[in-house]
């Protein structure tokens, strides 16, 4: 790819840099406004719609390309990089082969909006983020056998946000990467104490699609689990559902990467969306999570009631674990428990809370 790059930009004044991973930066001269630089990343996006021969292969790739247009306002280079890293993951969040030009941010919201973008960067160097866990319960032999490490931040002028109020900012901008990457290295510290201190638990994590589509994301969790000595057999990547079936498709690879380590996989929210049957043909599951919003109409529907019946016969067809989410009254648990649902979680058990509470419920000190 960088060959191309620079055979593309012979004629003009350019210089283009790897910055890392699957990420190229191209300092060109002499544009003097928007058009004649989304011209040029057009051109870009054209000559990368030809594919590549690899090992007798046509290998086909897509491009994400934010632009950004310096001026003697700027101090430093970091500035224009950031401004263009930040347009690049625009692109990137919302199609393939998208072209985002940075636009400057003057009205209040989008002011607030960069003030908490800058405010989560720093919390993630900062160590500003806390994981909370919520225990999945084996409803057979009535324990703890696996725990689902949820993010918090805890903002020195907002208090402690919950995941909504602040994911969505990170997705958007990018910063998702280093945030699930934290994550789930701190995660894997804690799993490893706990087991250190006898407790036999699995760990569940969640990554978002930008995150496993990031050239450093495998490297990252072979590391963490190499250095942790921990078994991958011990952990479970949860997908959403909401998540499309194209995103699955392009990060295929790495998810067989990581079955083939021993890392299970679970699909989340299932049932929620429109292409549940189709999610269970492409991936190759351990577990689906039934959603919240079937189990809470429980002794109240019966259409809802009949869809989580079926919904367990047809897991137990593909040889899937089911997990019920959502799980708040004993005529919920009674009802699961009948139809041999396997594991369950939710506010009956417990909510989701800091580690050292958890390791409490484990039976700890």
């Amino acid at each position: 790819m960088g060959q191309r790059l620079q055979e593309s930009l012979l004629t003009q004044e350019a210089i283009v840099a790897r910055l890392a991973g699957d990420e190229f930066a191209i300092l060109l001269n002499r544009l003097f406004n928007p058009e004649m630089a989304s011209q040029q990343a057009e051109y870009i996006t054209k000559l990368f719609t030809q594919p590549f021969d690899i090992a007798a292969r046509k290998v086909f790739v897509t491009t994400s390309i934010g632009i950004t247009l310096s001026s003697n306002s700027f101090e430093n280079v970091e500035d224009l990089l950031h401004q263009a890293d930040r347009a690049m993951f625009a692109a990137k969040y919302k199609h393939q082969n998208w072209i985002e030009l940075f636009q400057p941010l003057e009205s209040d919201y989008n002011l607030a909006h960069l003030e908490l973008e800058n405010e989560l960067w720093e919390a993630i160097k900062l160590n500003q983020l806390e994981l909370y866990y919520q225990p999945i319960m084996d409803l057979s032999e009535h324990k703890i056998v696996e725990v689902e490490a949820l993010i918090r931040w805890q903002h020195p002028r907002l208090g402690l946000l919950q995941p909504d109020e602040f994911l969505a900012l990170a997705e958007a901008t990018g910063l998702i990467i280093p945030l699930d990457q934290w994550m789930f290295q701190a995660a894997c510290h804690q799993l490893k104490a706990w087991q250190t201190a006898g407790h036999t638990v699995r760990l569940a994590f969640n990554f978002s699609i930008l995150t496993l589509r990031h050239a450093l994301t495998e490297g990252i969790i072979k590391e963490t689990l190499t250095d942790l000595a921990l078994s991958p057999s011990d952990l479970t990547l949860e997908l959403t559902e909401r998540a499309t079936l194209e995103d699955l498709i392009s990060v295929r690879p790495i998810l067989d990467e990581l079955q083939g380590l021993g890392i299970k996989l679970s699909l989340d929210d299932f049932g929620s969306g429109q292409s549940s049957l189709k999610h269970l043909e492409l991936l190759n599951l351990d577990f689906i999570k039934i959603d919240r919003f079937f189990i809470a109409q429980i002794g109240q529907n019966s259409k809802a009631e009949f869809i989580i019946s079926t919904l367990i016969d047809l897991a137990e067809q593909f040889n899937l674990t089911v997990v019920a989410e959502g799980v708040e009254t004993e005529a919920q648990l009674a009802f699961l428990q009948a139809k041999k649902c396997r594991y369950a979680q939710g506010l009956l058990f417990s909510k989701a809370v800091p580690a050292h509470e958890l390791l409490a419920q484990l039976g700890g000190k």
